[in-house]
């Protein structure tokens, strides 16, 4: 038996307000507990994002703001799992640890960028897998300040200097 194992359960293809999925959940709350397996934070419901996503042979980020619901629901999914991850490589974790801290909250933002630095994702994508890591648009974009806030004066005047000047707003 693995005793390092970390089992949860992930309640999917979630009907929202309906009183079958919050019997449900009371179900799988009540199992988890009595069980030790805990029930994620974290729900996926059933949305048509998911099932296209399956048909294109891609992932919810993938279709941009027409899946923004489906995307936080998948960012907050791999956010939990990664701290379980964490808390587990650094053995936190005990079998009660089944509530994890509260999520920050999400502010969804849209932006204009030049064609050119929008094709730089495939190559900072191609060199996060070549690192052993992978990584989506989003936390791309996500590293980018926090990056350049552990820059000096200098560096970040160079950094921002490096980039073309657009107009904000939407591309007409």
């Amino acid at each position: 038996m693995n005793e390092a194992l970390q089992a949860r359960i992930i309640p999917n293809m979630c009907q929202p307000n309906t009183t079958l999925a919050k019997d449900a959940m009371d179900v799988l709350n009540d199992f988890g507990i009595d069980f030790l397996i805990p029930v994620t934070d974290s729900h996926i419901h059933l949305r048509t994002a998911y099932r296209s996503s399956a048909v294109f042979g891609a992932t919810v980020h993938d279709q941009g703001s027409s899946a923004s619901t489906a995307i936080q629901e998948i960012d907050a999914l791999v956010d939990e799992v990664l701290s379980i991850l964490s808390k587990a490589a650094q053995g936190t974790i005990v079998a009660k640890d089944m509530k994890s801290a509260p999520r920050p909250k999400m502010i969804r933002d849209s932006f204009t960028m030049p064609e050119t630095d929008y094709g730089l994702f495939d190559k900072i994508k191609v060199d996060c897998m070549k690192a052993g890591i992978t990584a989506n648009k989003s936390e791309i974009i996500r590293a980018g300040p926090k990056a350049l806030s552990t820059m000096n004066q200098t560096q970040l005047r160079e950094a921002i200097g490096a980039i073309d000047k657009v107009k904000p707003g939407r591309v007409k």
